[in-house]
């Protein structure tokens, strides 16, 4: 699978349904007629593009490091902005302050290995090459200061 064919499956999404599961379906059902490869460099190239936005410079706008501290909403956020498609994403990596705090897409997190359960693909696991865990891209975290007394994990490894 190439970047193309990784936004057209992101293309499918079905917005006009009002329930996560429901707005991926069509994405999970294209899945099926796909094998194992394709869920596996999917995966690569969702968490790569997730991973390019975890940065404080994207984070500023969501009020992350400021007004909240949650790194899973912070991923959340990061979810949404791939969700919403290529042409999204690409202003949003041009232009931060597009990026919201009330615009989350948790469910993205789980669309491959949906997609993987309907090809009866038990306990489908993938380590990708990049984490798109918040504060994994050490460089777009560098030299930020948050509060000392925030548990491990919640704040940027010194």
């Amino acid at each position: 699978m190439d970047e193309q064919q990784f936004w057209e499956i992101i293309g499918l999404f079905d917005w006009s349904n009002p329930d996560d599961q429901a707005i991926m379906q069509p994405a999970i059902d294209h899945f099926s007629h796909l094998g194992l490869e394709a869920l596996d460099s999917f995966a690569e190239i969702l968490a790569a593009k997730l991973f390019a936005l975890d940065s404080q410079r994207y984070a500023q706008s969501t009020g992350f490091g400021t007004d909240h501290y949650s790194v899973d909403m912070f991923l959340y956020n990061r979810c949404f902005v791939v969700a919403q498609g290529k042409a999204f994403y690409e202003r949003v990596s041009n232009e931060p302050t597009l990026m919201s705090f009330d615009f989350d897409f948790e469910s993205l997190l789980y669309l491959v290995s949906d997609a993987a359960s309907k090809q009866d693909i038990d306990d489908y696991h993938h380590d990708t090459q990049v984490s798109y865990e918040t504060f994994s891209n050490t460089a777009g975290w560098k030299g930020i200061a948050f509060p000392k007394e925030l548990p491990p994990g919640h704040r940027p490894k010194s």
